[in-house]
């Protein structure tokens, strides 16, 4: 006999498929059974109107995690524009994969579609007024934070400050100790997150920038694939 369940067993089981990376709109209904142990009819009891009620409970949980709690407090709490960019990677850092299989549900279906743009654009909206801050203007600044928003997630502590002291080189001039690779450092043969941060760091022109937009989601999809989920983030 299957074990007594609740609402919240099929959410967990929902999110824990998630969580491991896949794709929750490929994942059916006797999957879940499975992953939950519990019975058909529980699902119903608790989903009346069966798998779109649970999807809307892992879309709600999904955006909790990708913008959480606090974030809009934690940014604004310093007025160092670097500060709040570090703030941002700190929480923000090392659910690639989660985040990913929503991308590939997304692809797919049109409401975690506006789930997954409206938290990139929060997420876009805080890294944008630190770059402003920072004197980046215009398109410009608009296409570096997409490209934080898109791997923000993957950096490696170390890369990422790389990519601030190219963001702001007078600004974090006073502080070194932060910052410890030079651009000589970052060649072909080092990860994928700095191979992005050697193309940031170049001269590109407006027309390099925009197409480096446009394909901010794929690199990001492809740094989560090259490193694994224990070893994508240091932190």
């Amino acid at each position: 006999m299957a074990p007594p369940s609740n609402r919240r067993t099929w959410i967990n089981a929902a999110t824990s498929a998630v969580d491991s990376g896949e794709n929750l709109g490929e994942v059916n209904l006797a999957a879940l059974l499975a992953k939950s142990g519990a019975s058909k009819g529980s699902f119903y009891s608790n989903f009346p109107g069966g798998l779109p009620d649970l999807h809307e409970e892992v879309i709600a949980w999904w955006k909790a995690k990708r913008v959480p709690e606090g974030l809009d407090v934690a940014v604004n709490a310093v007025e160092s524009p670097l500060e709040k960019l570090r703030i941002l990677r700190s929480l923000l850092a090392g659910n690639a994969v989660r985040d990913e299989a929503m991308r590939r549900w997304a692809a797919k279906s049109a409401e975690v579609a506006a789930a997954v743009s409206d938290a990139d654009h929060t997420i876009a909206s805080y890294a944008l007024n630190a770059l402003v801050s920072l004197g980046h203007e215009g398109t410009e600044a608009e296409d570096l934070a997409e490209v934080i928003t898109a791997v923000i997630q993957t950096i490696r502590p170390r890369a990422y400050e790389t990519l601030l002291r190219n963001l702001a080189p007078t600004a974090t001039a006073a502080e070194p100790h932060r910052l410890k690779p030079s651009p000589a450092e970052i060649t072909s043969g080092n990860a994928p997150g700095e191979l992005l941060l050697y193309a940031l760091s170049s001269n590109l022109d407006q027309a390099a920038r925009t197409q480096l937009r446009a394909n901010a989601r794929q690199l990001a999809a492809a740094l989560s694939g090259a490193d694994s989920p224990g070893s994508a983030d240091e932190g």
